[in-house]
């Protein structure tokens, strides 16, 4: 399908698709109370962590934390698939032939993962590349982490395309509970660096298997009862998928690799820093999915007015969450990364600002993407994912070389600037240059806004102690926004395409 999406009312009579506004809202509501609990559990598990094993020690288990993270997308795309497939057939006859398949494929698929990390990992633990306990964290990795988490992106799936985000999002909060107290546990005991493996491995698989599990008493879709696994079902299933599963592949190994080049070119301590900043952009990440997953299945059917609706709110959400976190990041990384991790990881402060600012940057693109996706088009921005991908990871390596983390974090910046000029003109080719100037519009407004309002807080707030500068310099940054934000109203909702 080409062309742009055409901007036309609606035909008289025809219902709206997928879920009405209170459903929506209370997915949106049940993802930002998860994610938040999320990102609160991740920002104090990493100083736990480091407490407990040091800075140089969790660098060997930083890096199969990435690996693991990049390994877990490999899935061929089929959780996505089974989301959109159960969306775009609401009469749920083959639901169960889906379900049924899917999980059958999952199992498969999971167990051949296992083996070629396995058989890629110990060889080189046993030469000594993870430290001296290498073999087991591998061990640890696979068996503990990789393979629960990949067998509950089935459950997860279920939940997803019965527009259920409640459970999943209390799974996920229990996992970080169990996380919070296990890593108390390890540092009062001093279990090492194993010990903090297990507990990391253990509850970063936790919510996918609760939901396998326990998911089917939620909802009444995607049951496998009466369902059998067919290759017809598996052939609709991959025809998606493998399209969204190299997407997720590059989109997760821009966000991961960096910690295993960091490792490798600069030692533990380096990727223990790209670790702690690739948090605080997971953050920013998870943030965006509160807004973009609850409208998947809302889009998946939908007629071309209501997607531009839903795009032009989305990109706003998304444009206004990730500039006002990347503005007041620039202003006020030094003392929040201080209080955070305290002052042996300074390096830290220009990565996580880079990350934030380069998030941003690429917001630009999300909701035309994310739209995509769900309709069925997830081949759309595989070409400057892909280039995003190798200027991302060719520029780290090349900055680290040249100028150690700051070098990096100069070089994310650029690739990211680059990498979006592609992103918006396939953007204009799929859906119009009026999108893309919506999206120009919106974001030049929202960053002089946020710009004016960080440098304010800064110049009040800038020369005071660390906890001081960041209260204060917060009190200051979101009432100059509050007041920024009501004197450009208007202009701002008409020129992002939410009022005419």
């Amino acid at each position: 399908m080409s062309g742009a999406v055409p901007v036309s009312e609606e035909p008289a009579g025809v219902p709206a698709t997928g879920p009405g506004r209170g459903l929506l809202g209370r997915n949106v509501l049940f993802n930002a109370a998860g994610g938040l609990a999320n990102i609160a559990g991740q920002i104090v598990a990493l100083p736990l962590a480091l407490a407990a094993v040091g800075a140089e020690g969790y660098g060997d288990w930083a890096v199969w934390m990435a690996l693991l993270q990049v390994v877990l997308v490999a899935d061929l795309g089929l959780g996505p698939a089974l989301v959109q497939r159960l969306a775009a057939e609401p009469d749920g006859t083959s639901h169960a032939d889906l379900s049924r398949t899917a999980l059958l494929a999952f199992g498969c698929w999971s167990s051949v993962l296992a083996v070629v990390a396995l058989g890629l990992g110990l060889p080189m633990a046993a030469s000594g590349a993870f430290g001296p306990r290498g073999t087991d964290l591998v061990l640890v990795a696979v068996l503990g982490g990789l393979v629960p988490a990949l067998l509950g992106r089935w459950g997860q799936a279920r939940l997803y395309a019965a527009q259920l985000f409640g459970p999943d999002r209390a799974f996920q909060v229990l996992a970080l509970v169990l996380r919070l107290g296990g890593l108390a546990v390890v540092l009062a005991v001093d279990g090492g660096i194993v010990a903090v493996a297990v507990v990391e491995a253990v509850t970063f698989g936790l919510p996918g298997v609760l939901a396998a599990v326990l998911g089917g008493r939620y909802t009444g879709v995607a049951r496998t009862s009466g369902g059998r696994a067919s290759g017809r079902a598996l052939a609709s299933l991959l025809h998606f998928g493998l399209r969204a599963f190299s997407l997720g592949l590059l989109l997760t190994a821009t966000v991961q690799l960096p910690v295993v080049i960091a490792g490798a070119i600069a030692g533990n301590t380096a990727a223990t820093a790209f670790s702690a900043a690739v948090r605080v952009q997971g953050a920013l990440r998870q943030a965006q999915s509160w807004l973009t997953e609850p409208l998947l299945p809302n889009i998946a059917a939908a007629t071309p007015a209501r997607v531009r609706q839903a795009m032009s709110r989305a990109s706003l959400a998304l444009l206004a969450l990730t500039i006002v976190a990347g503005a007041f990041l620039t202003a006020f990384a030094p003392p929040l990364v201080s209080l955070w991790l305290g002052a042996g990881l300074d390096g830290t402060v220009p990565l996580v600002v880079a990350l934030a600012l380069a998030t941003a940057i690429g917001s630009a693109h999300t909701a035309p993407q994310v739209v995509g996706n769900a309709r069925g088009e997830p081949w759309t921005y595989v070409g400057p994912t892909l280039v995003a991908c190798a200027a991302h990871l060719l520029g780290v390596t090349l900055g680290l070389y040249a100028a150690g983390l700051p070098g990096a974090a100069v070089a994310v910046l650029v690739a990211a600037v680059l990498s979006e000029v592609y992103y918006m003109l396939v953007t204009r080719r799929r859906f119009g240059a009026s999108v893309v100037r919506q999206i120009v519009s919106t974001s030049c407004i929202l960053t002089t806004l946020c710009g004016l309002a960080a440098g304010t807080a800064f110049l009040v707030a800038g020369s005071l102690t660390d906890l001081w500068s960041v209260l204060l310099g917060g009190t200051v940054y979101l009432a100059v926004l509050c007041l920024g934000a009501a004197a450009v109203r208007g202009p701002l909702l008409r020129t992002s395409g939410n009022r005419t």
